[in-house]
């Protein structure tokens, strides 16, 4: 297959015909391109692809030849694969003239090409992205290209674009080209690299056309047409430090962070430095919503700088008004001297030592290690380092080299990744070498599971194989071996179509390399290329019914599970394997290995909807917007953007900052004595208040003696009073006596989030992007920030010490148990035992030596020592590594240990000479015996479970075991297909823990594998079904009947309240039963009653039983502590066993004092009896009306009350609102049953939904009785009764209550003098008791004769429960009443009031007003104040 840069070429692939000619059998490949536009040449360029196979062993396929009737044709052939001379595959190049012309391969074989002309009139380009979009480019800068996508139109179709060639106008930095695929839709890109100069005119984009000698100017859609605003820029530090400013590490830099208002996949900007436009742009998204997007980049220049940011808006470049001028110093970095060889093969082995001595301090930089540039080792301090005092320092290493190399040998030290490098060349150890280089002489490949296959390669390797390399990221070595030897053998691995190339190095690293769309054999007259199966080739633009499961995504601490879904014509085989392949803008940030990285997806067949499927998910707070992908499938591919389907995320808290300090306050030490440790270090204040910070690590080493703390941490080391969002962390180190005054700097910071995200600060990162999310952003003006400087007082036979500590001992196991030989054909485990001296200022504490082994592809294992005896001057180490399979054969591996450290700040090391020299033993002898099992790794298995592969090597023989976490033992597993490399395992159970796998045979037993499910669709919060994430708190907003103690385990507490009491006698007292949550978890629960502990006779999760003596009736302060959590409230307890009547009562009625209700005498009626009754049946009719959006007008002839229930307030526990809703307006009529309406409406917030009931009665005809919550009560002719039921209110808190509020506004139709009494409204209330200060259960409100009487029930239903409560007037004047009835916390709320109209004994009937004009008086109000989660 010809690679994907060369698809706009013509491949020739047209299984046409085969033919057995002079002993061939020769068949061309398919294409179908024969035709061709003609060059500026005035001719066309075909190539066709052709298979010979030779039938006769003395027959040479090298000998076919192309025939061709036109003279004007040129040839040019080459191979582009041969199995010698048996099998060939050859590619001619022909240039054909203008016209039809015919090609013959032999006598028979006879193929027609089409050069032809272009008529430009008939060419146009259609937009088939509709807009711009940007796409990160994956070159190691963080930052992206402008894309749109077009269709070249009116071209002949099957016909070569190569000699079509677009310019893009008035910029270098845009292209315009065609996408590199075949398709039967021509697809071009117009694409603007990294920045345009900010002259470009977004509005007038045209393209330049060129075929053959002509030419045609196309007009493209206008780019940016959005209105757009850049803004909020600020600097970090502050504009103030920016001159002179010096840095605390090697390409760290100062920041500029600013917004754009847009989602950021239509965010664009462009940076100019001195007026120059800034050609790499390294940006940042950070944080975004809906509506806009914060970006973070460095200000990276040095010296005197003024920045300006533009940005296009309406498709022209705006220049922000802030302009940043800074002078920024570079940070003072330190070279390392020329390298030297010391010692070259001694002991006639293939060692190296080499290394260079420097009178200054080094600085921690990392120095990378390598032969010939081939496998560089990173290292960083103490490795190498043998001696080092204030003064300077001594380094030198240790390299195992091949006995022979195909290349020039040099050795390479380079320091750092942007400084010098040193080298020197060296002999090779043998000169014995097979100039046959490795070959491929077999391949097979089988699928196990969607795109991944196994490979089994045969190799011959004269110089014996070495390892597999993997796109340069990861290799395999002699683990990989099936069967054979490393002369010839034969290999197995996994190979993803991820994988681009596969690179073979034998001993003397020569190499040779596999492509993709490599060509390995040719098997039944077919060509078998490396990337898999036969290819179908097919027009991606032709996929169709593209649709998602889910679109318009919330994905607010939620990763969401999705399913593409899209369709092909049936000439595409079922099995074909397409991959989703996201190019999300946050990919700009995956070279730096702390953002989240976006997987690729893979397809599968789903029968019973007949469609492609690929089941994947979008990743937490990420951004908002159109979320873009690749299509693949082979080295096909399409751009979502072509899709009339776009998948889209409407909802996130988009974070991808890290975790940063807000404060930080240094912890010192005056000095460190005989009597006092030094316990020094830093107080962060961490926050994160999106993600949540996770866990993290700081290094701290020492200025001069190189000591070395490297402290971990998590989020459950937070200070009391803080959490994972914001909390203090002390790190701290103990300095001990004798001591070196120094300062102790944080060399390195990284700190992760819940969702993987980091921040990273180091004094030498690996790059400028590595500075980028720095956990110092707010102390950057500060370079001591990360320093603390401790004294120390120091004897003098400490502080005289001129030699660092000496090695006394240095054993390890293989040479006590194996003879000094290990068997790299099994997984070793190896361990280290040595002492350490020092007998002048004695051994550092808490300082580890770490030994190093080292083989000859320059890999190395670390063991890191810890103390096994410390006497002060005298140290015993230990540590244990393994040693991976392979590792050191064939030839030796090196061992030594740096890290040694005096309490007079000298360090010292030992190279494999060092332990030569002090006759340790320097180096294992390797051999190399069997393979046993052993397991490598797994296929990726989601939740839902299915089927797993299991990779490693040697599995072929054995029983294979599974447990799940829910197993107590292990179970045979059922298992599928088994390889060398891989096994099969089937019916793998739904899962969302990891599970372990292990094999035995009689022989062996391979270690147990963890497999963790990757889970598709989760929150971050985990809620525990108790509540739902925060939409920007970063903290899960529990259900009322649950709350959070520990943030770690969030709405997991029973967050009880009480709602309601039964009353008993207040002389007497009795059995109380307090009603309400409770849950079935009652830890160390109390009740107090009155400030009283109360005895508790039981408890279920609805109901507290308890008793009480005697009291009074009235609120009764009542509080119960359970799990940790304190409910606080008042109950009426006690029964009300005497009620007052409305004021004024006995004048015209009796009084009953049990209820409270006021007979009237006869002629008299109200609720106070004060209305005549014959006034009242003359004439006078009250009427009522119920409207549509639940107001109620209650009148009488020209004054009337507009009633309405408006607003509903939540208070807390100081009586101050919290919470409030407005009714108004927004009641939906349910219906009317004769006369009695029913309304309702719903809240939604982040806690759920709370709905309301309002029902609305028309006492009309007479009048009539009722009975509420115990209550009986009579509503007269022509009232109104009110039903208010509140169900699942979200309370902010369990301690809150809620309060109706009813407010009456008075106002007077001046045009009437009728009944006009010119006196202000009078307002009256009364209590049907004389216990509560303030309350009220009776209204009366008299004007123009006429009174509304409004009666407020001292019961209403709490869950059912008849409850006590209260009315109060809130406030009072002329023209307006407010009155509040406070309800207690309940679930189902249930209130009653009525109303009534009646006119008084002063009432003039003979008045006649024909306007009837009537007034507002009364409304059931509540205000709102909505508070944010």
């Amino acid at each position: 297959m010809i690679r994907l840069e060369n698809f706009f070429k013509l491949i020739f692939i047209f299984l046409l015909f085969i033919y057995c000619n002079n002993g061939y059998i020769v068949k061309t490949l398919p294409s179908n391109i024969l035709q061709a536009y003609v060059t500026q040449y005035r001719n066309c360029v075909f190539y066709l692809d052709v298979i010979c196979i030779a039938e006769n062993i003395s027959e040479d396929c090298n000998d076919l030849k192309a025939t061709y009737v036109n003279s004007g044709i040129s040839v040019t052939e080459s191979i582009i694969f041969s199995n010698k001379t048996s099998s060939v595959i050859k590619r001619f190049t022909l240039i054909s003239p203008l016209g039809q012309n015919s090609v013959s391969f032999g006598s028979q074989v006879s193929l027609e090409i089409s050069c032809i002309d272009i008529d430009l009139n008939k060419i146009s380009l259609k937009s088939l992205s509709k807009d711009y979009f940007l796409y990160s480019i994956p070159d190691g800068d963080a930052s992206y290209s402008i894309i749109s996508l077009y269709q070249l139109v009116g071209v002949e179709p099957k016909t070569s674009l190569e000699s079509i060639y677009f310019q893009a106008m008035g910029t270098g930095k845009c292209l315009f080209s065609r996408s590199t695929q075949v398709t039967t839709i021509p697809i071009f890109l117009y694409s603007c690299p990294k920045v345009v100069p900010i002259s470009f005119d977004f509005s007038s984009i045209k393209v330049n056309l060129t075929v053959g000698t002509n030419t045609k100017v196309f007009s493209l859609d206008p780019m940016f047409k959005d209105s757009l605003e850049l803004y909020d820029i600020k600097t970090y530090p502050e504009l103030k430090y920016l001159d002179n400013m010096n840095l605390f590490g090697n390409e760290e830099s100062a920041l500029v962070s600013f917004k754009m208002n847009t989602v950021l996949e239509k965010g664009y900007f462009m940076m100019t430095k001195n007026g120059v436009l800034e050609e790499t742009k390294t940006i940042f998204p950070i944080f975004g919503d809906e509506s806009s997007t914060t970006y973070i980049t460095p200000l990276s220049n040095y010296g005197p700088v003024t920045t300006e940011i533009y940005y296009p808006s309406n498709s022209k470049v705006i220049k922000s008004t802030t302009q940043i001028k800074s002078n920024i110093n570079r940070f003072n970095k330190i070279s390392i001297p020329s390298v030297q060889s010391y010692s070259l093969y001694s002991d006639g082995l293939p060692i190296l030592i080499y290394g260079f001595t420097d009178n200054k301090r080094y600085d921690f930089d990392t120095i990378s290690l390598s032969v010939s540039n081939v496998y560089p080792r990173l290292t960083r301090f103490p490795f190498g380092y043998i001696y080092g005092d204030k003064n300077g320092y001594k380094y030198e290493v240790d390299t195992v080299v091949k006995p022979y190399y195909s290349s020039p040998l040099f050795l390479y030290m380079t320091s750092g990744k942007y400084s010098n490098t040193s080298s020197f060349h060296f002999p090779v150890f043998n000169t014995t070498y097979i100039s046959s280089k490795a070959k491929l002489i077999g391949f097979e490949k089988f699928q196990l599971i969607s795109d991944i296959y196994l490979v089994r390669v045969q190799i011959d390797s004269p110089n014996l194989f070495n390892y597999i390399m993997f796109d340069n990221l990861y290799s395999l070595g002699y683990e990989s071996l099936v069967s054979g030897n490393l002369s010839i053998g034969t290999y197995e691995f996994i190979y993803k179509h991820s994988d681009q190339m596969v690179y073979f190095y034998d001993q003397t690293f020569s190499v040779f390399a596999l492509n993709r769309d490599q060509i390995v054999t040719i098997n039944n007259q077919e060509p078998v290329y490396f990337n898999g199966p036969p290819r179908v080739i097919f027009d991606m633009t032709l996929i169709k019914d593209v649709s998602f499961l889910y679109n318009d995504l919330d994905i607010t601490y939620h990763r969401h599970y999705n399913v593409f879904y899209f369709n092909y014509s049936d000439s595409v085989p079922r099995e074909t394997i397409f991959r989703m392949v996201p190019k999300d803008l946050n990919m700009i940030q995956d070279s730096l290995s702390m953002i989240y990285s976006p997987k690729s997806f893979v397809s599968t067949w789903n029968n019973t909807l007949n469609l492609f499927q690929i089941e994947f998910f979008i990743e937490a707070n990420t951004e908002i917007g159109t979320r873009h992908f690749f299509l693949v499938s082979n080295d096909l591919f399409i751009h979502s953007k072509f899709f009339n389907t776009q998948l889209r995320v409407k909802s996130s808290s988009m974070d991808y900052q890290g975790p940063i300090f807000i404060d930080i306050k240094k912890i010192t030490n005056k000095l460190v004595t005989k009597d006092n440790i030094g316990t020094i270090g830093w107080t962060f204040k961490i926050e994160d208040s999106i993600n949540g910070f996770d866990n993290g690590f700081v290094v701290i080493k020492g200025e001069m003696d190189y000591s070395n703390y490297n402290i971990t941490f998590s989020s459950t080391d937070v200070k009391a009073g803080g959490d994972k969002y914001s909390g203090e962390y002390d790190i701290t180190i103990d300095v001990s006596y004798p001591c070196i005054s120094q300062n102790y700097i944080i060399n390195d910071v990284v700190l992760f989030d819940t969702l993987n995200r980091k921040s990273l600060f180091s004094i030498f990162p690996e790059s400028l992007k590595d500075s980028v999310l720095n956990p110092f952003l707010n102390f950057l003006q500060d370079t001591n920030i990360n320093k603390v400087q401790i004294q120390c007082e120091s004897p003098n036979a400490v502080s005289s010490d001129t030699t660092p500590p000496q090695l006394t001992q240095f054993y390890n196991s293989i040479e006590l148990t194996s003879n000094g030989i290990i068997d790299s054909s099994r997984i070793n485990s190896v361990s280290f035992t040595f002492t350490a001296i020092d007998n002048e200022s004695g051994i550092k504490d808490k300082q580890y030596p770490i030994v190093y082994a080292s083989d000859s592809n320059n890999r190395f294992v670390k063991c890191v020592s810890t103390f096994v005896t410390y006497q002060g001057t005298n140290a015993t180490y230990s540590c244990s590594t393994m040693f991976p399979i392979g590792f050191g054969y064939p030839g030796i591996i090196t061992l030594s240990v740096y890290g040694f450290i005096n309490n007079n700040g000298l360090f010292s090391g030992f190279s494999a000479n060092g332990l030569k020299n002090n006759n340790f033993k320097y180096y294992i002898s390797t051999k190399f015996v069997e393979l046993i099992p052993y397991l490598t790794g797994s296929s990726k298995i989601t939740e839902k479970g299915g089927e797993l592969w299991v990779y490693g090597s040697n599995l072929s023989l054995g029983t294979w075991y599974i447990k799940y976490d829910t197993d107590r033992v292990f179970m045979i597993a059922d298992i599928g297909k088994v390889y060398s490399t891989a096994v099969q395992f089937k019916n793998i159970k739904a899962t969302t823990k990891p599970f372990s796998v292990y094999s035995s045979n009689v022989k062996y037993s391979t270690q147990v594998l963890m497999v963790t499910p990757e889970i598709y669709d989760w929150n971050l919060l985990n809620c525990n079904g108790n509540g739902a994430p925060g939409k920007s708190s970063g903290k899960c907003i529990c259900n009322n009947k649950w709350t959070t103690l520990d943030p770690l385990s969030q709405c997991t507490v029973n967050n009880h309240y009480i709602t309601s009491s039964t009353q008993v006698s207040s002389t007497e007292g009795g059995e109380v039963i307090l009603s309400g949550w409770f849950s079935n978890v009652n830890v160390n629960p109390k009740l107090y009653i009155n400030n009283n502990e109360a005895n508790i006779l039981s408890i279920t999760t609805e109901s507290i039983k308890t008793t009480i003596g005697p009291g009074t009736f009235g609120a009764i302060p009542v509080s119960y502590y359970q799990n940790g959590v304190v409910w606080s409230g008042n109950l009426f307890l006690y029964k009300q066993d005497e009620k007052q009547c409305p004021l004024n009562c006995e004048i015209n009625g009796v009084c009953d004092k049990k209820t409270g209700i006021c007979s009237c005498n006869k002629g008299y009626t109200g609720l106070d009896c004060a209305s005549p009754e014959q006034n009242n049946n003359n004439n006078t009719t009250t009427e009522t009306e119920v409207g549509n959006n639940g107001t109620t007008i209650i009148k009488n002839q020209d004054i009337g009350y507009l009633i309405s229930i408006d607003s509903i307030v939540e208070l807390d526990f100081k009586n101050e609102a919290v919470l409030s809703f407005n009714l108004t307006n927004n009641w939906v009529f349910v219906n009317k049953t004769n006369s009695v309406s029913f309304f309702n409406q719903t809240i939604h917030n982040s806690r759920g939904t709370t709905t309301l009931t309002l029902i609305i009665e028309e006492v009309n005809e007479k009048d009539k009785d009722f009975s509420f919550a115990g209550n009986d009560f009579t509503v007269t002719k022509g009232g109104l009764k009110l039903s208010l039921s509140i169900s699942n209110w979200q309370y902010l808190s369990n301690l809150n209550t809620l309060q109706i509020q009813m407010s009456s506004d008075i106002q007077i139709n001046q045009n009437s003098e009728c009944n006009e009494d010119n006196k202000d409204a009078m307002v009256e209330s009364s209590s049907n008791n004389h216990y509560l200060t303030n309350n009220i259960n009776y209204l009366k409100i008299t004007k123009n004769n006429r009174v509304l009487y409004s009666r407020f029930q001292d019961k209403m239903l709490s869950d059912n429960r008849p409850t006590t409560i209260t009315s109060q007037l809130l406030s009072s004047n002329n023209s307006f009443v407010q009155i509040g009835l406070n309800l207690p916390h309940c679930d189902e709320c249930l209130i009653d009031p009525d109303f009534s109209l009646l006119i008084n004994s002063n009432y003039k009937f003979e008045c006649k007003d024909p306007s009837k004009k009537w007034i507002i008086a009364v409304a059931v109000v509540a205000g709102v104040y909505i508070l944010k989660n």
